[in-house]
């Protein structure tokens, strides 16, 4: 593994990701969305890193108590996975080599029949959910990075 990729991984870990990783053009057989060069027409590589939840805010949700302590879990990491991704961008940037940040859980992949709407609900006990309605996206803590080499 050469300097700058040992320097990004760390970086990523620095900053708050449990897990990070880089890959480059294997994922050329891949899916669409897995296609690097969509948001950046010289990709070559891309760091793909994790940010941990707390494991105890997940019981509460499975069991139908409550689902306030996950959300708001779930948004700190997609706070965070944003925050990471925008950072490694800028040392990247910084260090010579073009690169784009993709925020977390946001659509970067735009389609002409996809609304998304995102509206405070109550429920009979006046209380507002944090987050737009989650059965409309999958609920992922992860954000993908494009990189040129």
């Amino acid at each position: 593994m050469d300097e700058l990729s040992k320097a990004v991984l760390e970086f990523a870990l620095l900053e708050g990701a449990g897990a990070s990783g880089v890959t480059t053009e294997a994922l050329a057989d891949g899916p669409p969305s897995a296609d690097l060069t969509y948001v950046l027409a010289q990709a070559k590589s891309a760091v793909s890193f994790a940010i941990p939840i707390a494991p105890e805010s997940i019981a509460p949700y499975s069991m139908k108590k409550g689902r306030i302590f996950l959300e708001k879990e779930m948004i700190r990491a997609n706070v965070l996975a944003s925050g990471v991704a925008l950072h490694l961008s800028h040392y990247l940037e910084n260090s010579g080599y073009k690169s784009v940040p993709v925020a977390a859980n946001l659509v970067y992949r735009p389609d002409e029949n996809q609304i998304l709407l995102i509206t405070p609900r109550r429920r009979l006990s006046g209380y507002r959910p944090l987050s737009a309605d989650l059965r409309s996206r999958p609920a992922r803590a992860q954000t993908p990075l494009s990189i040129v080499q």
